[in-house]
């Protein structure tokens, strides 16, 4: 099932302490696995980011990790903010900004991205993040077009943890 995102906001930002984006998430605990294929961001402004975030909460300064494209200012991103009100930090690998698999693993507080092209069989790890989480935290898919009056559209699909394609219609 595919995905889509159009998101027209004021501050639409995934930086700094605080974060305001448009955000489709379930609740999970636990060790797991998210997987989902990206097939791309439209947008029309520089700073538009796309794909899987894992938050601790639902709190704007909450820790994160998030896997994110940006077409136009890297490729793919991993995001992340190890404590509550902390700054968002970054790693960028100059790679594709679209048609990839996208991976993310919880082990305790630790989170680890992954990405691979498509057509390739290997996963390539972008890097790991421990940041304070609990038990039960959020999964899902982040768009921000990062500007007033402007549009970003995500298409991603087969989201699923540990396998099992993400009911987006069911209760958390």
């Amino acid at each position: 099932m595919s995905l889509f995102f159009k998101q027209t906001s004021f501050r639409n930002f995934l930086q700094g302490t605080a974060d305001s984006f448009g955000y489709v998430n379930k609740k999970f605990s636990g060790d797991i696995n998210v997987t989902a294929h990206l097939y791309q961001l439209a947008e029309d402004n520089i700073d538009s980011k796309g794909g899987l975030m894992i938050r601790a909460s639902g709190s704007t300064d909450t820790p994160h990790v998030s896997l994110l494209t940006n077409p136009r200012a890297g490729g793919l991103t991993m995001f992340y903010r190890e404590s509550a009100g902390g700054e968002t930090l970054s790693k960028t690998a100059g790679v594709w900004d679209r048609n990839m698999e996208l991976m993310m693993t919880t082990t305790g507080n630790s989170v680890t991205c992954y990405y691979k092209h498509k057509s390739f069989a290997d996963w390539y790890e972008l890097g790991t993040a421990t940041i304070d989480m609990s038990t039960e935290f959020q999964v899902g898919v982040a768009v921000t077009s990062a500007s007033y009056g402007r549009h970003a559209t995500l298409q991603i699909s087969d989201v699923s943890v540990d396998g099992v394609p993400i009911d987006w219609s069911a209760d958390s």
